[in-house]
């Protein structure tokens, strides 16, 4: 009778620790599944993430208004000519132009250092010394138009052409000045998140030379201004452009204003 207590009861133990390693091993088991489904939908939403799932589509109508067949457009590369013209001609803008507004003239200059580098630095930095912008721009304002840039075949080097505006403060005198340049540019990543906003293209201009064609001045009736004393220019904050001295005449191709 001992015999069948202690046989019952060791099968009885021999079942529960049975049952326990079943439930141990079936949840093992849901738990390695789950782990698999979750990497399974973190690798979906990396791809999800990483491909393109808008795709632009250019819209053509007609004079009437209608629809006319369209597609996606072709992609644009990074060296695209007319991209390169493009922020050509507003570093050109940023060089030259000149404004009474102190601050957006000093946003110019800011905007106008991101797209320079090596030699093209050197020479507008030593210019800007001897003719600095920020007093220039209290005495005559530039604007600048018609824009023209022009690739030499097989080489890096941009001939641009443009027009200035130019308005005397004091005397309220004008005239235009034609322009040309030759820019030699290079593709590089920029190097901080600040030139990244400012130059997104990468684009920077490595040497440069520009010079007056022709002037055609002319006068307006002057108003009478008192005189003032101009005070010299805050120095700008670290980084770049450099501060900047009193202006002094220029000798070079840059010399001129």
């Amino acid at each position: 009778m001992s015999e069948n207590v202690y046989a019952a009861a060791r099968a009885e133990f021999q079942t529960l620790l049975t049952r326990e390693a079943i439930a141990r091993r079936n949840w093992q088991v849901a738990t390695f599944l789950a782990l698999g489904l979750a990497l399974v939908a973190i690798v979906a939403y990396i791809h999800l993430a990483t491909t393109a799932k808008v795709v632009p589509y250019l819209v053509a109508v007609d004079k009437a208004g209608r629809l006319l067949p369209a597609g996606p457009p072709d992609p644009l590369r990074k060296t695209d000519p007319r991209l390169i013209h493009t922020e050509l001609a507003r570093a050109l803008f940023y060089l030259r132009a000149r404004t009474s507004d102190p601050v957006l003239q000093r946003e110019f200059l800011y905007r106008a250092f991101s797209y320079l580098r090596g030699d093209a630095a050197v020479k507008v930095t030593t210019a800007f010394q001897r003719h600095d912008p920020r007093v220039s721009a209290r005495q005559e304002t530039r604007e600048i138009g018609d824009i023209t840039v022009l690739n030499l075949p097989g080489t890096p080097v941009y001939r641009v052409g443009w027009v200035e505006e130019v308005r005397s403060i004091a005397s309220n005198r004008s005239w235009s000045e034609t322009w040309e340049g030759y820019f030699t540019t290079a593709i590089a990543t920029p190097d901080d998140s600040d030139e990244l906003e400012r130059n997104p293209l990468g684009l920077f201009i490595t040497a440069l030379t520009w010079t007056t064609l022709r002037r055609n001045e002319t006068w307006e009736p002057s108003s009478p201004q008192s005189s003032s004393v101009l005070a010299s220019p805050s120095p700008l904050q670290s980084g770049s452009p450099p501060a900047l001295e009193s202006p002094k005449p220029l000798t070079s191709d840059l010399s001129q204003p």
